[in-house]
């Protein structure tokens, strides 16, 4: 990958992902990277994520809404998760043992939604086909459309890296990187039977476009180059090496000034007392299992610290208690500069945002690389990790105490900080797309 030349030009670039925030906002976020270079950015999604370009300044193309009728209220797989909700209560290996052919079905409706997506980025692609220099997304399986287009992409990957490291912990299992071999290769084999049929209907689709099947099936090899968005304190490097070298490492692109996010307020009966204030997000899926949720503020009620709680997408059945404040959602961002310890689910994007806030941590986790996460901040010192079937009292007090009261964590999660924001890992990666780009035009 020696691309030298070519600064300087003003060149027009696709940025898409999923239709996911964390992904939204990691693809934008690095869109905005090269915005401050010059570069015309154009995002393409759905049209109810426009408002995610228009927050930017980019230009906005939507994709073919008639694609994605009918659409379900909910989706099938959420459905799922309300259904087995006790089983969303376990560590990862339980909750993928004795799958049968039903969850195994809807876990893998991931890749139907991911087809109707990879047919409206096809047409965008044909439709605009000469308009664009390179295609920048953040995707988790290879999309055909993609990587059979004539415009060179480049991928990002925002998850937990550990898919990169095959000689790592098996990625989804929150095991540490000291686990033991014989336990790592049990849960391999039990996720590998869960998502059986969603690497089935991967391969399936693959093959119809032509595309070789990959053992890498959940992450492939770029075909250029790609990025994965890690800060290098946490990165696997014990673990390596990676599967391939094409995969470059940048510290996560942060927008840490957003229009229009002000900071929190918080409300006179918490704004006049001095204790330890901690934010608590639970994500879509922890916010969702009400009961649980519910649970964790009784207990967190009893502590002698202010809460701000971003209650999630069933808001009015969760109850705060007197020494609690918060909304539907919140913000992150809003809360970081008054907040002593943040609590947080491990998605990708409110990970990232913390880590480059300098906060401790204590991280619930429920699914996927959440889980990953949540061990790596352990690992590394620098936060806690509170598992949602140990919501005891007496547990939960003394994880919240000692993440509060550990000055050495506090001080790496502050260094860990400073080094994210003085990474140059961003501006060489601009580097390196506008010199790919401007030997596409030799």
């Amino acid at each position: 990958m020696d691309y030298y030349t070519g600064m300087n030009q003003r060149y027009r670039i696709l940025i898409t992902s999923i239709d996911s925030c964390s992904h939204i906002n990691c693809a934008l976020n690095f869109g905005q990277l090269l915005a401050e270079n010059g570069h015309e950015i154009t995002f393409t999604q759905r049209h109810h994520n426009q408002h995610y370009a228009d927050k930017y300044n980019f230009n906005f193309i939507p994709f073919d809404e008639f694609l994605f009728i009918p659409e379900p209220t909910i989706k099938p797989f959420v459905l799922w998760v309300l259904k087995n909700i006790t089983r969303f209560r376990s560590d990862a290996f339980s909750r993928y043992l004795g799958w049968n052919d039903e969850d195994r079905e809807i876990f893998s409706s991931a890749i139907d939604e991911a087809r109707i997506t990879d047919k409206a980025l096809g047409q965008i692609l044909d439709q605009y086909k000469g308009q664009f220099d390179i295609v920048i997304g953040d995707f988790i399986y290879r999309y055909p459309s993609l990587h059979t287009s004539s415009i060179p992409f480049i991928q990002l990957f925002s998850l937990n890296p550990l898919l990169l490291y095959p000689n790592g912990p098996p990625a989804y299992s929150g095991y540490s990187v000291n686990v033991d071999r014989r336990a790592s290769q049990k849960f391999r084999i039990i996720f590998n039977t869960a998502a059986s049929r969603l690497r089935d209907k991967l391969y399936s689709w693959w093959s119809f476009h032509g595309l070789p099947a990959s053992p890498q099936w959940f992450i492939n090899e770029p075909q250029y180059f790609g990025f994965y968005h890690y800060p290098e304190a946490l990165d696997y490097l014990e673990c390596g090496p990676k599967f391939s070298d094409k995969w470059i490492r940048i510290d996560p692109c942060i927008n840490v000034q957003p229009e229009n996010c002000e900071a929190y307020r918080l409300p006179y009966y918490l704004s006049y007392q001095n204790n330890k204030l901690i934010f608590v997000s639970l994500g879509k899926l922890g916010s969702i299992d009400v009961d649980l949720f519910n649970t964790f503020l009784n207990i967190l009620g009893e502590t002698p610290y202010r809460y701000i709680v971003s209650k999630g997408p069933r808001s009015d059945e969760i109850h705060l208690r007197d020494n609690m404040c918060g909304d539907k959602y919140i913000d992150p961002k809003s809360v970081h500069s008054i907040v002593d310890l943040i609590i947080t689910h491990g998605g990708n994007s409110s990970f990232a945002e913390t880590i480059n806030a300098g906060k401790p941590l204590v991280m619930i986790p429920f699914f996927l690389d959440q889980f990953d996460n949540a061990q790596r901040v352990v690992d590394c010192g620098i936060g806690k990790r509170l598992d949602c079937w140990n919501f005891e009292p007496d547990i939960v007090m003394k994880v919240i105490d000692d993440a509060l009261n550990d000055t050495k964590m506090r001080d790496k999660a502050r260094q860990i900080s400073q080094s994210m924001r003085k990474s140059t890992t961003r501006q060489e990666a601009k580097n390196l797309i506008e010199a790919f780009i401007s030997t596409l035009k030799i």
